[in-house]
């Protein structure tokens, strides 16, 4: 989760903690479900370079545990977008994944008591979140994604945020997972949709010449262009959001998820929604937002409850918006922060990228300024690996 505080931008970052943990060994020996056959070209996007499995159904058992899924990576794949959907707002991670190589997220990090929201040991990140959630591999270019076998598990459990506990769950789940196909390129193009609940007065009419917006806009510029991110299509839509304030949580009625919705038939592109304030129930009280990013990545499907940015219109500084929402892309692009506000016991919990520092030059530093937009290669082609970004 990304949170900016009031006007200094401080930002937090939750790892919660948990009760209970299991490892590939609680899970009875069982037959893996393939999710390669059939596979198609996908419209997303346009792209040809992108090929979706079949999506599997299937389901997690008592102790949270899913059967293994396998799936065929094709020669020329450079990257995979895993995606899971689950009903009722559980939270879902990715548990184990494994290549012909050797395991990429191993299944026993799950032991680690402390840990159920993200994983750290390895060059691969991945993080918890409910309703829909999705992973990019890699999210750093030292891991490969070699043709062969694929195989991996998820684990889905329910938090209460009043008591910080975590308990495993039994529920239906879809994997989704997209083959992303592109040869090292220098330049992409993202798409952006404007949602617009009529906070402080932009529309889907005004928003074209409104000077907040295209100053924010024009900040996105020069933090991605100089590494070959560009902006194409911008498009506007007037939503017809219940409030022009989102108090977001991750309960079964998360009001986010459901304004998120909003975005469904929109064309491809990255949803941002503009609002008075966004708020976040920690279960001990609201702490207010400049910016909030609810994937990380995004789930390749506009209008699901996880896709999406939100971005608070109520603080009025010269390129504040423009800054979290650079900051934010980054994030729903598949960056973590260089380093996290809260380190985990003694240890800072910093990127898993060799040419980013933990020091707030950088965008995805965990409190963004507008006097430094830095990114790196290794950042950029993270962002430019993903299936968000079109050659």
């Amino acid at each position: 989760m990304r949170l900016f505080q009031t006007a200094a931008i401080s930002a937090i970052f939750f790892l919660l903690s948990c009760t209970t943990a299991h490892s590939t060994s609680d899970f009875p020996d069982t037959e893996a479900i393939d999710a390669t056959p059939d596979a198609t070209d996908s419209a997303w996007l346009n792209d040809a370079s992108i090929v979706q499995l079949s999506t599997i159904a299937t389901e997690t058992a008592a102790n949270g545990w899913s059967e293994p899924v396998s799936f065929q990576v094709a020669q020329g794949t450079t990257a995979l977008q895993i995606q899971f959907t689950a009903p009722a707002g559980h939270v879902l991670q990715l548990a184990e994944l494994s290549g012909p190589d050797g395991p990429v997220v191993p299944g026993d990090w799950l032991k680690v008591g402390d840990q159920p929201w993200l994983y750290l040991a390895g060059q691969e990140r991945v993080r918890a979140t409910p309703w829909q959630a999705a992973f990019l591999v890699p999210n750093a270019p030292q891991i490969a994604v070699p043709p062969g076998l694929w195989q991996l598990r998820a684990f889905t459990f329910d938090y209460d945020t009043a008591t910080q506990l975590r308990q495993p769950v039994a529920t239906a789940l879809d994997v989704r997972i997209d083959l992303v196909r592109k040869p090292a390129f220098v330049t992409g193009t993202v798409d952006l949709n404007f949602c617009l609940t009529g906070a402080r007065g932009i529309t889907a009419e005004t928003a074209p010449n409104h000077p907040r917006v295209q100053d924010a806009l024009q900040v996105v510029a020069q933090a991605w262009n100089p590494v070959g991110v560009k902006v194409g299509a911008v498009r506007y839509f007037d939503v017809p959001a219940k409030t022009l304030s989102v108090t977001h949580d991750d309960g079964d009625d998360a009001e986010l998820a459901d304004l998120l919705r909003l975005a469904a038939g929109q064309p491809p592109g990255i949803p941002v929604f503009l609002f008075e304030s966004v708020d976040l129930d920690t279960g001990s009280g609201l702490i207010p937002a400049a910016g909030y990013t609810a994937g990380l990545p995004g789930p390749l499907v506009v209008g699901g409850p996880r896709t999406g940015i939100a971005l608070a219109l109520k603080y009025d500084q010269p390129d504040i918006l423009g800054v979290v929402l650079a900051h934010e892309l980054g994030h729903f692009l598949g960056l973590y922060h260089v380093v996290e506000a809260h380190a985990q016991g003694d240890k800072a919990t910093e990127d898993r990228l060799t040419d980013t520092a933990p020091t707030p030059e950088n965008l995805m530093y965990y409190a963004p300024d507008p006097a430094h937009l830095q990114v790196t290669p290794q950042q950029a082609a993270v962002v430019l690996g993903g299936p968000w970004v079109r050659p």
